[in-house]
């Protein structure tokens, strides 16, 4: 006997292997359980014999979020430069729209309202298409299991018999430290100490709430309403033929 890999919508019986399905579809197209009109066939595997449909469309919803996810980090990561440029490129670029708009802030209102617009748009093209593909490719491979003993110290003991080359590099931590801060470790904080948590205690919840009310409104709807129609459209066809 085959394994049993498919469920009978809208009643939500999971009892038959798929070519059982396609047999019943073919001969009477109704549940062997309930006897309801078997209006689609859902394939997976499936553990209990009454789907909780709601739940195995989210799963596989998140399977798939979880899948570009990766994949956009990927494509993310072969363009990281092109990102970096943006985000310096837009961000440098409202400074100046910024202090124009200071300067001639007694002008004309319609001068001032294009200059905020201007700095409002580069700012945020520079937020969200170089800022934001940046850090997640930073997170992602700041997250990743390498070996620390691998990576290259910043200061190492010939650096100590060097004393120029140590004051370099001390000062350029000095001014690295607080812009690295800035830019991706106090933000990496608030995502992995209150976004990622709540993401994913809130996320897959309210993804499974939305598609019990779509399985409540939708399922009802088709079985009463679209699928009476379309039987009755196939009988006209088949009668005028």
């Amino acid at each position: 006997q085959d394994e049993v890999d498919t469920c009978a919508l809208p009643c939500r019986h999971s009892t038959m292997c798929a070519k059982c399905m396609e047999d019943v579809r073919k001969s009477g197209d109704r549940c062997p359980i309930c006897r309801q009109r078997i209006d689609f066939a859902l394939h997976g595997h499936f553990d209990v014999e009454y789907v909780d449909v709601a739940q195995v469309i989210a799963s596989r919803a998140y399977e798939t979020f979880q899948d570009f996810r990766a994949n956009s980090v990927d494509v993310a990561y072969s363009g990281i430069w092109f990102f970096l440029f943006l985000f310096v490129f837009c961000g440098m670029g409202a400074f100046p729209i910024l202090t124009c708009m200071a300067i001639f802030v007694t002008t004309e209102v319609m001068n001032t309202t294009c200059f905020i617009f201007l700095s409002c748009g580069s700012g945020t093209t520079a937020f969200l298409c170089g800022y934001c593909p940046w850090f997640i490719v930073t997170m992602d491979a700041f997250e990743r299991d390498d070996d620390l003993e691998q990576r290259p110290r910043l200061i190492t003991q010939a650096d100590l018999r060097r004393p120029h080359i140590l004051l370099v590099k001390v000062a350029t931590l000095a001014v690295a430290c607080p812009l690295a801060a800035i830019t991706f470790f106090v933000p990496y904080a608030v995502v992995a100490a209150v976004l990622r948590p709540c993401a994913n205690n809130v996320l897959p919840g309210a993804l499974v709430w939305s598609m019990r009310c779509c399985q409540a409104t939708a399922l009802p709807t088709y079985s009463f309403c679209v699928a009476p129609c379309e039987r009755c459209c196939q009988c006209i066809q088949s009668t005028c033929r």
